[in-house]
């Protein structure tokens, strides 16, 4: 039986499906936005009480789902009180994976093939410490106890490896969520990546928060030799790291820490490199140059050869835009 969207199951488009999985498809994200970029005015755990429409898996009472994620950051916006993104992976973490033996599992929504990369097959997990209100990954990212279903690392690559020989793709990634919040589930994945043959380059994206109180870990990646690494800087100065991820600004150096490290212990270009949201109409010229400027400190391989990226207005990033009151497209 085709498996059905969690919260809107008259939703679920007619796909490929293989028994046991997810849906396989051949899209960037989910087709439902349209519809949730609506609902999302309402969209809190007594969205979930009150409505008729939810699925009888959320019939919970609302004492129960707020004992679950208690003063859980959502979207961000304008006068929340900026967090703690160690202590907010910390919490993520636990609603998102949990131990089976000596196995970690992870939620997933989905598995598909994206364009991006030319060809990559993608596990869409859930579950980040950043709350960027130009993220374009689903809802899952603020409601992670409503969305996805707990897979083992095992299971994964099985999805991955299905999809690689179906759409004859050589290349994998976790996206949707940041992939080190579980460190276990990680590097199980990154295990069987390895032993994969139908995998020949592993891209992990990052926000670098955790690999930057984390060397060890930066190098225990590292020992993969299909592991490519992409660390994503989200600003350049404390001010602008709380405004456009509801960060505590003490926290703005982390990723550059992480990008040290990663120096340190592997070739730019050949192992990693670095990407920063640097769209004018969210950063100013002076924090660009900051960030730039940081980079060259660290190898001006890094810096010149800088990602930039600027924001889409993928239906998400719109919600997300407009609760944190910042308008850039009419």
């Amino acid at each position: 039986m085709l498996p059905q969207h969690e919260c809107f199951p008259c939703l679920t488009p007619p796909v490929d499906e293989s028994p046991g999985t997810y849906p396989l498809k051949l899209l960037e994200f989910p087709p439902i936005y349209y519809e949730l970029y609506i609902l999302t005015r309402i969209f809190t755990p007594e969205y979930y009480i009150k409505s008729s429409y939810r699925p009888k898996e959320y019939l919970r009472n609302k004492a129960d789902i707020y004992s679950d994620v208690k003063d859980y950051p959502r979207f961000w916006r304008p006068g929340n009180k900026p967090f703690n993104p160690l202590k907010l992976a910390e919490k993520t973490e636990k609603i998102v994976c949990r131990r089976e033996e000596n196995k970690v599992s992870r939620k997933y929504t989905h598995f598909y093939v994206a364009g991006v990369y030319r060809g990559i097959v993608t596990a869409c997990g859930v579950g980040c410490c950043l709350r960027c209100f130009y993220c374009w990954v689903p809802l899952s990212r603020d409601y992670p106890e409503h969305y996805g279903k707990y897979y083992t690392a095992s299971q994964v690559v099985q999805n991955i490896v299905k999809l690689a020989r179906k759409y004859r793709v050589k290349k994998a990634r976790i996206s949707c969520c940041e992939p080190t919040i579980s460190r276990e589930h990680l590097l199980q994945v990154l295990d069987l990546i390895e032993e994969a043959k139908e995998i020949k380059l592993f891209i992990l994206e990052t926000n670098g928060m955790i690999f930057g109180v984390n060397k060890s870990f930066v190098k225990e990646v590292l020992d993969y030799s299909k592991v490519y690494v992409r660390v994503s800087i989200k600003a350049g100065e404390p001010e602008g790291l709380t405004w456009r991820t509801g960060a505590d600004g003490d926290f703005y150096e982390l990723p550059f820490k992480a990008v040290e490290y990663f120096n340190e212990e592997a070739e730019p270009l050949k192992r990693f490199h670095v990407a920063a949201m640097t769209d004018s109409r969210i950063m100013s010229s002076r924090e660009r140059e900051k960030i730039i400027r940081r980079l060259w400190e660290i190898n001006p391989i890094l810096a010149i050869t800088l990602e930039e990226e600027i924001v889409d207005p993928y239906d998400t990033t719109l919600i997300r835009l407009e609760k944190a009151g910042v308008k850039i497209f009419k």
